[in-house]
């Protein structure tokens, strides 16, 4: 009978030590004793304790740490491998994201206090969409995708404006989750708006810019709001003109420094464009001319014994002339044209006794706002911060009219419905 012989391999001898972490001594597993952090404590994303000996004792990071590799390793006398800088995380992940260094807000990065990374949010929102709401149908202006962001970095008032409009724009985009970015934009422009008034006393070549663009962006702000009892954006409740209000004062600021701003990144939008004629097919169909020269006979027979008969003429002027400008005198589509000519060219021109006028429900000065409507609905109407603006302000314009002044508004109602 063949005898069998079992042959039972003999146990593979290994260097024993008693040096082992803590983590794999309290486990009964085998530790490779590299430092400063063991392999199974590394992949097992928890704190080595040779990593808590070993931060007393740190050596330079620009040095090379020397580590003995245990098992096969040694048998070659003096042999150790090299570990670079980087090479190999030394700090667990489960404590980087616990880390003071990884967890505080962005603002200690930027420079910008309070920004979180809720922040970074909206501001991607704003440079990819909010910002190509405002650079017309083919978005070749670099203005609001480029050029203001960057202001931002420097002019941290600004950037809590930009912030609170991304907001506001996400509410409108999302209404289930509206009073949480109405939340959002709320906070931002409460910071915003002080820090602006702070910098309108201590304007200087700097941030004159800044400033200028900031109000623009706390009349988008109003606008971006929504239609609201009481507030008509020229006249309503006190709190809710207040950006007509702070744009006045601006004005004022920019007149005194006009070289700085005509010479600076916003010549264009202050001086506005130049004027080229459009082509036929580009003219827009408003017939404007007749109805601005029935509106000025109007506001001479309804305010002949005015006083402030000058100054409501002149709006009208004005207001001709930004007719002029977006249906015969602009060519192309930037809306930065159509917010030059129409929000400040006209808005920014009015002058306080015309507001006053207006707070006080005067015929003449409400049928020239109506007809401002027109424009501003049939230029602006499908900007997402202007949707039922013009509707809600002519219902109250309408309201405010007794049935024979009513007649010299048919023509807004018709136009904005």
């Amino acid at each position: 009978m063949e005898k069998r012989f079992n042959i039972v391999a003999g146990r593979r001898s290994h260097r024993k030590s008693r040096l082992g972490c803590i983590n794999c001594k309290r486990r009964h597993i085998k530790c490779d004793e590299t430092k400063p952090e063991c392999a199974n404590c590394y992949n097992h994303m928890i704190t080595c304790d040779y990593t808590v000996t070993a931060s007393a004792s740190v050596e330079s990071p620009a040095t090379a740490v020397g580590l003995p590799r245990t098992g096969s390793d040694n048998s070659q006398p003096g042999r150790r491998i090299i570990l670079y800088p980087f090479q190999r995380s030394t700090i667990p992940y489960a404590r980087v994201q616990t880390c003071p260094s990884c967890t505080s807000a962005p603002a200690e990065v930027l420079g910008i206090p309070g920004f979180s990374f809720s922040d970074l949010q909206l501001q991607h929102h704003f440079i990819t969409s909010t910002a190509l709401t405002f650079s017309g149908k083919d978005g070749r202006s670099r203005f609001w995708k480029i050029d203001v962001p960057k202001m931002g970095h420097n002019s941290p008032f600004l950037l809590h404006l930009i912030l609170a409009l991304s907001a506001l724009h996400l509410a409108h985009l999302h209404p289930d989750r509206c009073k949480s970015y109405t939340a959002q934009a709320d906070h931002r422009h409460t910071s915003g708006l002080q820090s602006v008034m702070l910098s309108l006393s201590n304007l200087t070549a700097d941030n004159c810019d800044a400033v200028w663009v900031s109000s623009v962006l706390l009349c988008f702000i109003s606008f971006a709001r929504g239609p609201r009892p009481g507030d008509y954006l020229f006249f309503g409740e006190a709190e809710h003109v207040s950006w007509l209000t702070l744009l006045r004062g601006v004005r004022s600021v920019i007149e005194f420094k006009e070289d700085q701003f005509h010479s600076g990144l916003l010549a264009p939008i202050v001086q506005g464009e130049a004027l080229t004629p459009k082509e036929p097919e580009e003219m827009n169909s408003l017939p404007y001319r007749e109805k601005m020269e029935l509106l000025r006979e109007f506001v001479i027979s309804r305010a002949t014994h005015d006083p402030s008969l000058s100054v409501y003429l002149s709006a009208v002027d004005s207001l001709t002339e930004s007719f002029t400008a977006i249906c015969d005198g602009i060519a192309g589509t930037d809306n930065n044209n159509r917010f030059a000519h129409i929000l400040f060219k006209w808005t920014y021109s009015l002058p306080p006794e015309f507001s006053q006028a207006l707070e006080e429900r005067q015929v003449a000065p409400l049928v020239v706002l109506a007809h401002f409507l027109v424009l501003m609905k049939h230029e602006l109407g499908e900007v997402w911060i202007f949707a039922g603006w013009a509707e809600h302000i002519l219902s109250e314009v309408y309201e405010c009219l007794c049935e024979e002044d009513r007649a010299s508004i048919e023509w807004p109602i018709e136009e904005v419905g």
